[in-house]
């Protein structure tokens, strides 16, 4: 991966897409648990779409084992390592117990993003765009974002997580369209089947 990805698309995209109320005091910790995110989300998702490495072993076992001496191999570790070091800092913020919970469902929406990623990689012809839309825009990692940014935030007022979680949703939908126009061509040359705008081509 290019060093870039990590120094400067990640730190400035997860800053710019900010709740504004999160603490002056916590914002430190919060942009550090954005990039765990960010980099952990990187790293397992070439073992669920790139032709090379796919591993569903792997993908599998990350988001299942709870106990790294089960972990088989370096990169099962790294992983590890990737996952608990984000829920050790997300467990720092004020907000972490209340919204835990949501965070716990969110973070296992990714891993559904994942395991469809890997179901379509088999079985192309199941790919449709209403499950890859919403499935596999999780692995944008915005809605898992907000909640810690929501964990950083002063009295907050859970009768408006509903118009919250929609916006930052949608949002979600949206930067999962502009991420796969980049490398478009890329993914049209290799046929990914986990690509919506491909399909969306193909199926026209």
């Amino acid at each position: 991966r290019n060093a870039r990805l990590f120094q400067d698309f990640l730190p400035n995209g997860y800053r710019q897409f900010s709740i504004e109320k999160v603490e002056e005091k916590h914002k430190e910790l919060v942009q550090l648990a954005k990039l765990q995110l960010g980099i952990f989300i990187t790293y397992v998702d070439d073992y669920s779409d790139n032709p090379k490495l796919i591993d569903s072993e792997f993908i599998n076992s990350i988001f299942s084992l709870a106990n790294q001496t089960e972990m088989k191999s370096t990169k099962h570790h790294f992983a590890f390592d990737l996952k608990q070091d984000l829920f050790h800092t997300i467990e720092l913020l004020p907000n972490y117990n209340s919204l835990k919970s949501i965070f716990s469902f969110d973070f296992e929406q990714l891993a559904q993003a994942f395991r469809y990623s890997l179901l379509l990689q088999d079985i192309p012809q199941l790919n449709n765009s209403k499950e890859n839309r919403t499935y596999l825009s999780h692995n944008m990692g915005i809605v898992l974002a907000l909640m810690i940014d929501l964990m950083a935030v002063e009295n907050i007022k859970l009768y408006e997580m509903g118009e919250i979680r929609k916006f930052s949703f949608e949002m979600q939908e949206i930067s999962r369209t502009m991420n796969e126009l980049r490398p478009f061509e890329k993914e049209k040359k290799e046929f990914d089947p986990t690509s919506e705008l491909l399909f969306q081509i193909e199926s026209a």
